[in-house]
């Protein structure tokens, strides 16, 4: 006879871990979020956006999901203007989350990893020139 009540203890708990993980990355891009925010004196904020793309170019990118997801930054002036960072996808259970910046491919398995791809991506000199970019008041 099959043990449902040890399957459902498993289940639970498993569900219980992948909401702390979940809340986990949660709090990192909040804290990556604020910091920006206070680094460019309140001028930019980033956050996850979801973008919707036809079922063709889903396919083309091998991916069935018609909604995509991405970093984005915001500029916090009126005009709400925004530039793409990275794409972003997380897994169900928390992580992995995964970066794609330009070309190279990030999967970040827990908290450290996640902390380190994101000083990447700041780092980086398109990321750098996009939020330049959002901060001045004249740009478009």
């Amino acid at each position: 006879m099959a043990d449902f009540k040890t399957a459902l203890t498993k289940g639970l708990s498993a569900a219980l871990e992948a909401e702390r993980r979940r809340n986990e990355v949660k709090q990192i891009l909040d804290d990556l979020n604020f910091q920006v925010y206070e680094a460019t004196n309140r001028k930019i904020i980033i956050s996850i956006e979801s973008i919707n793309i036809n079922a063709i170019t889903a396919i083309l990118l091998g991916d069935k999901n018609t909604q995509q997801f991405t970093l984005t930054a915001f500029s916090t002036d009126e005009n709400t203007r925004k530039r793409v960072l990275c794409s972003w996808r997380q897994a169900n259970e928390g992580y992995p989350c995964t970066l794609t910046i330009g070309k190279n491919i990030y999967s970040c398995e827990d908290k450290q990893a996640l902390e380190n791809c994101l000083t990447e991506l700041l780092q980086d000199a398109e990321v750098g020139e996009k939020i330049h970019a959002l901060m001045q008041p004249d740009a478009v």
